[in-house]
């Protein structure tokens, strides 16, 4: 199963994961996490690593943050570079975090980043890396 990790600046992760509950209902292997003022970069690693507790072709991740370049992307993309089972990209939004997590049932990862690029072209702003 494709695991999707929403990880933002501030609350906005929560956020989302609230909104697409009430829009959608509950999604198992849906997780948010959250970068505050008063966390570091290490606290950030380990909030990625007590989610992410395996990482294998029956649990791949896709991890939707909100800016290239912040310290959620930065993190994640540790995990990306680490793993190809993990995936990042930038630009959430809660139209295409819906989408993914409706059409990800029977894919692998990279049938579902395939799916995505079909889709990136329409949803402005987000890309992979």
């Amino acid at each position: 199963m494709i695991n999707v990790v929403v990880a933002t600046h501030g609350e906005m992760a929560r956020g989302l994961q609230d909104s697409i509950r009430m829009v959608a209902g509950a999604f198992e292997g849906f997780h948010s996490i959250v970068f505050t003022e008063e966390s570091g970069i290490d606290a950030l690693r380990d909030q990625f690593k007590s989610v992410m507790t395996v990482i294998d072709k029956e649990h791949q991740w896709l991890i939707l943050c909100d800016i290239m370049g912040g310290s959620p992307f930065k993190v994640a993309s540790e995990f990306s570079y680490q793993n190809e089972d993990v995936s990042v990209y930038y630009g959430v939004n809660l139209p295409l975090t819906i989408e993914i997590l409706l059409s990800r049932e029977g894919k692998s990862l990279e049938e579902m980043k395939a799916s995505l690029t079909d889709v990136l072209p329409i949803m402005v702003g987000l890309s992979p890396i």
